[in-house]
């Protein structure tokens, strides 16, 4: 490398060597501790991985408000299509095998809370318990969920919507 070159011709003959830069912290790393950017030198950001997430993190957590309004937009607009990829990779092999690795998991960690939830699918099941339609906290019909204030009675259910169930755990400091 001669004295005369640019610090972007630099930064590309290190980039065809393997490595370069980072413009955040300054630290030499190879060409895969940076996110893939077609325009970027070597083909990669100008920030390597951890001085890049520290700073979209830092522009997220400085407009909070609206990062999430932008959030739930996207996710509003894009229902369908994460619906159908999810599905698709809950029936795939590999999305089934995690599925039942995880529940697998869940019984071996929580077994008192797993028996409660299979007394409660065999009862409404077998006609003995009853799912209710509606929410019992806001009166919504959408996602009801058991819930139980004490697993060791598993049919004493209390019927609620996926966010008021939410807030109940958060309330309770259980989540």
């Amino acid at each position: 490398m001669s004295a005369s070159m640019s610090s972007r011709a630099i930064r590309k003959e290190m980039a065809a060597q393997g490595s370069k830069p980072c413009l955040g912290c300054g630290k030499i790393k190879r060409l895969s501790g940076f996110h893939a950017q077609a325009a970027g030198v070597g083909g990669r950001t100008a920030r390597c991985i951890e001085c890049e997430n520290t700073r979209v993190l830092a522009n997220r957590n400085a407009d909070r408000e609206n990062a999430n309004a932008r959030d739930r937009e996207w996710y509003a607009r894009n229902r369908e299509k994460r619906g159908l990829s999810i599905s698709a990779y809950q029936k795939s092999a590999k999305g089934r095998a995690v599925g039942l690795a995880s529940s697998e998991r869940f019984k071996r960690d929580y077994p008192e809370k797993a028996s409660a939830h299979a007394a409660v699918r065999q009862a409404i099941k077998s006609g003995l318990l009853h799912k209710a339609s509606s929410c019992a906290k806001c009166g919504s019909h959408q996602h009801i969920q058991g819930h139980h204030d004490d697993y060791s009675k598993p049919l004493e259910v209390t019927w609620l919507c996926v966010p008021c169930h939410v807030r109940l755990h958060i309330e309770r400091g259980d989540r």
